[in-house]
């Protein structure tokens, strides 16, 4: 639960976003292990930074970035989005969010996808994941990392399951349902590599956790991060 510790000398992580099911997905990930995850509003930060980057690895790292000098404490972002080749320049995976409007809800966003992919069939719908992620402290990059998932098909309709809140393009779309699988798995393998101690660093994960790197390398969809 977001703000309980696991242990007695957990430390402080704060979950970079002011989305609420992004946070919770954040959480879900640093519970596993030694940290005790915070939100902005329970350090009373109210502003978001700008999202500034040409790849989902680089916002991530600016917000992680940010977040961390705004709240003086160690920091988790991520950011992501829809890859969709069939559209080409008609699609940015970057806009993933706000292809439809800023003030477009997620059910609008699933129809406006499905209408854009409507002219495609078979192979032609297929889409993956890309996600960047970075852990940093009071400003300073900790490790970083950018994945790309494998692929699913989009489907033709919404899935008529509920929606899972801030997740649209996997709960509104039937195909991409085997993808939260992976997510799960990948995410356990995070858990393990994110131990974070004095000597953290991408080369420490890389050196101390191969095996837990390959994996979330191997398996990941989304964060959520997301």
């Amino acid at each position: 639960m977001i703000g309980q510790t696991t242990g007695k000398s957990a430390t402080s992580i704060l979950l970079a976003t002011g989305n609420p099911a992004k946070q919770q997905k954040l959480a879900w990930l640093v519970e596993a292990i030694n940290l005790s995850p915070t939100t902005p509003q329970q350090l009373g930060l109210s502003g978001v930074p700008e999202e500034e980057g040409g790849t989902h690895h680089e916002i991530a790292r600016a917000k992680a970035r940010e977040w961390s000098l705004a709240g003086s404490t160690l920091a988790i972002a991520s950011d992501g989005g829809l890859v969709l080749p069939a559209l080409g320049d008609r699609w940015e995976s970057l806009y993933t969010h706000r292809f439809a409007g800023p003030a477009a809800n997620d059910q609008e966003r699933t129809r406006r996808l499905l209408e854009l992919m409507e002219p495609y069939q078979g192979g032609e719908r297929e889409a993956s994941w890309v996600e960047g992620l970075c852990v940093a402290d009071r400003g300073r990059i900790l490790a970083s990392w950018e994945l790309r998932g494998g692929t699913g098909i989009i489907s033709e309709a919404p899935d008529s399951a509920p929606a899972i809140p801030g997740f649209w393009a996997f709960s509104g779309l039937a195909a991409c349902q085997a993808v939260l699988g992976d997510q799960l798995k990948a995410e356990e393998s995070l858990a393990k590599a994110l131990e974070i101690n004095s000597n953290l660093s991408q080369a420490f994960l890389e050196d101390t956790y191969p095996g837990a790197m390959m994996e979330y390398k191997k398996n990941l969809k989304t964060a959520g991060l997301y």
